[in-house]
């Protein structure tokens, strides 16, 4: 069973969005969904939720690469999020 330690290893953002595997994370048309859910759910701003995942991603991604994990859907979803907020 995990330790406390490894749940706050985890993210909201990762639980989020970049569950449950990458296909499904990295997925375009799923991203929105969730983001629309998101953004709904807890009446944020999209365009702020978007910044707070670019955010996210950049510093979990330099974490991830620290610790010699691959941060694959990490970036995938971070270029998601870029896209989004160029529409």
């Amino acid at each position: 069973m995990p330790t406390m330690d490894k749940f706050c290893d985890v993210s909201p953002a990762e639980v989020l969005f970049c569950n449950p595997d990458y296909e499904t994370a990295t997925d375009s048309g799923r991203f929105g969904r969730r983001l629309e859910l998101v953004t709904e759910a807890a009446r944020l701003d999209r365009n702020r939720l978007l910044l707070w995942i670019l955010v996210w991603g950049g510093l979990s991604a330099a974490w991830k690469i620290n610790d010699h994990t691959a941060p694959d859907t990490t970036l995938r979803v971070v270029e998601l999020a870029a896209a989004e907020l160029s529409r």
